[in-house]
Order: structure tokens, then sequence, then C-alpha cells
């Protein structure tokens, strides 16, 4: 699916009270989105989000009359689920530990806008505002684990190289998988998926990118990482599956091997050619372990 896709099955509000930004959003956005909704007060705001139920709200913390953390507040009051991203000219800590740890909007960007985050944050809360509703298209979900399929998932990769951005590709692999469908059967097999799905969505965050590619493979993209919080995450992972899965009053003990390669500028086949290759290693040498492909 092409990026913007995702956006024009949204419908948006933007409270802002500067004239200006708000004529910005429109030429931005009014094309991208189903229905785009502008308020110049957070009581505008509130009156509009109650007749329009929109998808997702865009506002300024500084508005006339309440503020738009307290506008957030009040509807979060209403429906915990809905998407905000809140926007402030200042840095401030206060601000972002309320927003973040008590409103807890979605985001919160800082003025002047960056304009290719916000539409990819927007691109991500569309996402999920979507697969919530039970309307995302089935072309992108793998069926079984109800994750994004490889599909998907040569999209994404894609489009992060084209971005240039600062990512880590993680190959997780099943350790000896056929053996546990041969004794027990696909349907069990099946179950083990599910189950190594959620051990690992467990320990990751929700906004990292997680998809299914092949019958026990799978991968993360994760951004803004470093090595060692790489190997941090490839630990969370492999010390959630240290307990056997019970299925059926069966105590299966499932493994993981993970190859891992931070992206240096290669192409999508010259990435995907060294993580493959981490991955070897690790079964090679010790199965259950991660291996990180140093330049």
């Amino acid at each position: 699916m092409k990026r913007g896709q995702m956006l024009k099955k949204i419908k948006l509000l933007v409270v802002e009270d500067d004239y200006l930004t708000q004529e910005q959003m429109k030429l931005l956005l009014e094309d991208e989105v189903e229905e785009l909704y502008q308020a110049y007060d957070a009581e505008s705001g509130f009156e509009i989000y109650k007749s329009k139920k929109p998808d997702i709200i865009l506002t300024d913390i500084t508005l006339p009359g309440i503020n738009g953390l307290d506008m957030s507040e009040k509807i979060k009051k209403i429906d915990p689920n809905i998407k905000i991203i809140v926007i402030s000219a200042y840095d401030d800590k206060e601000y972002l530990l309320r927003a973040i740890n008590e409103i807890k909007v979605d985001y919160y960007l800082v003025k002047p806008l960056d304009v290719e985050l916000l539409m990819e944050r927007l691109e991500e809360l569309s996402l999920k505002v979507i697969d919530k509703n039970n309307n995302l298209d089935i072309a992108f979900i793998d069926s079984l684990t109800n994750i994004y399929n490889r599909r998907y998932f040569e999209e994404k990769l894609n489009e992060l190289i084209d971005q240039k951005k600062d990512f880590t590709i993680f190959f997780l692999d099943l350790d000896d998988f056929k053996p546990i469908n041969d004794k027990y059967g696909h349907l069990v097999g099946d179950e083990v998926l599910k189950i190594f799905v959620k051990k690992v969505k467990n320990v990751i965050k929700e906004t990292d990118f997680f998809a299914r590619i092949g019958g026990d493979e799978f991968v993360l993209l994760i951004e803004n990482i470093n090595k060692k919080e790489g190997e941090i995450i490839a630990n969370k992972i492999l010390n959630a599956l240290k307990n056997d899965f019970v299925i059926d009053h069966n105590l299966i003990n499932v493994g993981c091997s993970i190859g891992i390669k931070k992206y240096k500028n290669e192409t999508f086949k010259e990435l995907l050619k060294l993580v493959d290759f981490s991955l070897y290693h690790v079964k090679k040498n010790k199965k259950g372990e991660y291996w990180f492909y140093s330049d």
C-alpha cells in the first residue's frame, strides 16, 4: 500500500487558532484525507468532535479559552481510544509529561512542524484506526497471526530506504518448527505461531513494525535505535520464549534465532541479503541466539 492511501479513509480534525497555519494545513491535508474539519479554538473543536466523530485530532496546545490539552482530556474521557497529536511552539517538559503520561496522547510534536514527520505520524495512526475498525485491507495482513504480511513489509522497507531513515531490521526464525508440525499437527503449529507473535508484541512497542513474511519467519523494523538498544530488544524476545508454550495440554519448547542489521544505505536486495546472512550465522553456530551484523 502506497504512502498516504490509508489517510484517504480518515476523518481528521485540526484545532489551531493561527489562520495562516490553518491555511497551510488545508493545503497540505485536504486532498489527503477523507474529511478535514478545522476549528480555531478548543470549544469549537470539542463541538466538532461530538458532531463529526473524527478518527484523528491534531491540536495546538495554546488556544483561546481552554487549551488543547484540556480539550484532549475531555475527549479522551469520552473515547479513550481516540487518536490525538498535540503540537506546541515550546518544548515544555511539563506539557510533555501531562500529554503523554496523564492524557495519553499518541504524539507530541514541536513547532515549527517537520511536515515529513507529521505525515508519517498521521499515516501510522490512520493504519491503527483502520485496523481497529476491522477495515484494513486483508491484502496487507497475515490472516493467521493478524500482523502485517510480506507484501506490506516489502512496501514499508522500500519506503524506509527511499526516505533514508535510521532503522534496524531483525530477522526472526523459529527453531525446529517443522518437527513441531510433524509431531503435533498443523493446528498446533498454527497456535505456536500465534502465541509466538503475542509474546513478541508484549516486548516491543506498538509503533514498531512487525510482520510475518513466511511460514515461521518474521521481521521487525525499528527506527532510531543503536546497536546496544537492538541487542536489548533481541534479548527481551529470547527471554520471552524461555517458558514452554502450553497447547492442548502439551508443553512445547519454542526457540527463536534472530539476525540483526542496521541500515547503512544498502539497496533493498543488499539489506535483505545481509540480514539473511546474519540469521544463517546464528543458525549455523548456535540456535536460539542473535547475531548483529557489523560492517
